[in-house]
């Protein structure tokens, strides 16, 4: 959850460290206030050095030139992958930055890697893979009878509630 919130915060625009802790604390918070535990005195250093890997995991600091304030940190392209358009924790104007600078980071990947390369980049990426203990689950949806039953629902659905199709098309 850190991490999600993390890298829709970098998508979304650079951020001091200061600025992507707020961020990232936010899911921290929301997760003890539905878990309803008051928290120990040690939970603070756990969530700053969990915060601080996630951070190095897929936040790289930005080169600032002469620039004297803080170091900001954006996100780095091998992580653009991850970057969902869904994610409601952004307004519709941080998800418009973010579109933008997930397809500069995709570009980049994408060029860092072969020269005079013409692919479409999706904006989307493939789902993540399931818990295995829910793959039981979605084979279940393959198997021939449970398509002929989708199939017959559907064509029950089509046929204003006949099980069987008319015998001929009504001209």
């Amino acid at each position: 959850s850190m991490r999600r919130e993390l890298l829709h915060a970098l998508a979304a625009e650079p951020r001091s460290h200061s600025e992507a802790m707020a961020a990232a604390s936010g899911a921290a918070t929301r997760r003890d206030e539905s878990d309803g535990s008051s928290g120990g005195s040690g939970g603070a250093s756990s969530f700053y050095s969990v915060f601080v890997d996630v951070l190095k995991d897929i936040g790289q600091q930005k080169k600032q030139g002469s620039k004297t304030g803080p170091p900001t940190y954006e996100l780095k392209p091998a992580c653009s992958d991850e970057y969902d358009p869904t994610f409601f924790h952004l307004r519709r104007t941080e998800h418009q930055h973010a579109m933008d600078n997930i397809a500069r980071l995709r570009r980049l990947k994408l060029s860092s890697g072969r020269k005079d390369s013409k692919k479409c980049l999706p904006l989307v990426s493939s789902p993540p893979l399931a818990h295995p203990r829910f793959m039981p689950t979605r084979l279940l949806l393959h198997l021939p009878p449970m398509d002929a039953a989708i199939r017959r629902m559907l064509l029950f659905a089509l046929t204003d509630g006949q099980w069987l199709p008319p015998p001929e098309p009504e001209p």
